[in-house]
């Protein structure tokens, strides 16, 4: 290669100055010998300078030869290795093994971003790899940064390569297996890089290999982002389950307040009554249970669904009636059809008519009726809870109602319709309101079912 360029080039240079001499007039000869005498300080500059050689050289490989790799076949197999999460390899361990693959390394390790500084992630093939650490703001942190090239470990312990003033770090100093650094860069951010193992067999790397190095680093760099994105988004939706499960244990809590503020206010009036204190003692001693269910909910992990749970639809809405009604005489409930049964988490069922009598009761005035209507439908349930308190107007039931933290109570936090809502939606129904301003409001719940003929 190195003859067949310089041959070229003195025979380029040779027509150059031949021309210069024809057709340069009186200063062709002049001309001729001052542009050969310039091509020859080129030539020994290109004999002489190893750096300048190189990208002559790279140059011309680039733009006169054929690849080293069959790049279709390279991105193909790259993309099967890291995409393939039938095996017992994680993310991390693919990606060492995709890169590894390509470049004939046995093994290799992983360091990712970790508290400002870059640790030992995951091994792959490599259980001697050393485990050293490297700062954000340390020299080889700083150089795959600002270079966002591969470091030949071979060529930084001989001194050789384009490397500056790098210093070869101290683990790789250790352990003579680490062949290469290859820089992980996302979004011009270093978020870790990859450590290759010796090859199998041993060679220098020329352009190619470099800018393959670079561009499978970006890729595999991006997959391993887009995991810690993932994570990140995961970790806030717990967060946000967890607000949100305490935003709705606050709206209970507002409830039972409520309830045991008018309990308060009936025995400064009913307090010789026996069976008053009789109810009164029941009603205390519910309150509390509730209260300690709040707790446990606010203790879990998880808001989990429970989808299996069987039961039958009347003796809830009976309960919750009564226990609402002690606070509201003129509560009713009425039946058009038989009971039905129900598939889901009845716990959570009770929490959704709980605060829709409760919320027609904050509503309503202290003898305003409130009814509980049940139609049963061949495949659903329809259960109407209906006041004729303030009401709202379609406006809001469209673009509040529903949405956390709006209200038209002033003690209210706005979240006892959404919730509702929520909890029917998890149980596979529907929730469906009717309002109008002065008149009173009409919450539908609608649910699957069973006839309890059937279910038996």
């Amino acid at each position: 290669f190195s003859l067949l360029a310089t041959g070229a080039y003195l025979l380029l240079m040779a027509a150059a100055g031949y021309y210069l001499r024809e057709f340069g007039g009186d200063w062709g000869t002049l001309l001729q010998v001052g542009f050969l005498a310039a091509a020859l300080i080129l030539l020994l500059v290109l004999a002489f300078s190893g750096r300048v050689r190189s990208q002559f050289r790279v140059f011309f490989t680039k733009h006169f030869f054929s690849y080293r790799y069959d790049y279709r076949e390279v991105w193909l197999r790259f993309i099967r290795t890291v995409s393939d999460t039938s095996g017992a390899l994680d993310l991390d361990h693919r990606v060492i093994q995709a890169v590894a693959e390509m470049f004939d390394s046995p093994g290799g390790a992983l360091w990712l971003h970790e508290d400002g500084e870059y640790v030992l992630a995951a091994r792959w093939n490599w259980r001697t790899a050393a485990a050293g650490r490297e700062a954000e703001d340390g020299p080889l942190a700083r150089f795959l940064a600002a270079r966002q090239w591969a470091v030949d470990l071979n060529e930084l312990r001989d001194g050789a390569g384009d490397y500056g003033d790098l210093p070869v770090p101290a683990w790789a100093a250790e352990d003579g297996a680490a062949w290469l650094i290859v820089p992980l860069v996302h979004h011009e951010r270093l978020i870790g890089f990859l450590v290759l193992s010796q090859p199998r067999a041993r060679r220098p790397l020329n352009w190619e290999d470099h800018d393959l190095l670079k561009t499978v680093g970006r890729q595999a760099a991006s997959y391993l982002a887009e995991r810690q994105s993932q994570e990140a988004l995961g970790q806030a939706h717990q967060f946000e389950a967890f607000n949100r499960r305490f935003a709705f244990i606050m709206h209970d809590l507002k409830n039972l307040v409520s309830q045991l503020s008018l309990l308060v206010r009936n025995a400064e009036r009913h307090a010789d009554n026996p069976e008053f204190r009789a109810d009164m003692l029941a009603t205390l001693r519910a309150s509390v249970d509730k209260m300690n269910d709040l707790l446990a909910k606010l203790r879990r992990a998880t808001d989990a669904i429970r989808r299996d749970e069987r039961f039958a639809l009347r003796p809830l809405l009976e309960a919750v009636v009564r226990e609402k009604g002690a606070a509201h005489n003129s509560l009713t409930l009425s039946w058009q059809g038989g009971d039905v049964m129900l598939a889901g988490d009845r716990e959570r069922l009770e929490q959704v008519f709980a605060h829709l009598l409760q919320n027609a009761i904050d509503a309503s005035k202290a003898d305003a009726p409130i009814r509980v209507v049940v139609r049963q439908g061949e495949e659903t349930v329809e259960v109407d809870v209906a006041d004729e308190g303030c009401g709202m107007s379609e406006q809001f039931v469209r673009s509040e109602l529903f949405r956390p933290f709006r209200s038209t109570k002033a003690a209210g936090f706005g979240i006892g319709a959404y919730e509702a809502r929520e909890l029917v939606r998890s149980l596979g129904g529907k929730l469906r309101v009717r309002s109008k301003v002065g008149e009173g409001t009409v919450m539908t719940v609608v649910l699957p079912c069973t006839p309890c003929e059937a279910a038996a």
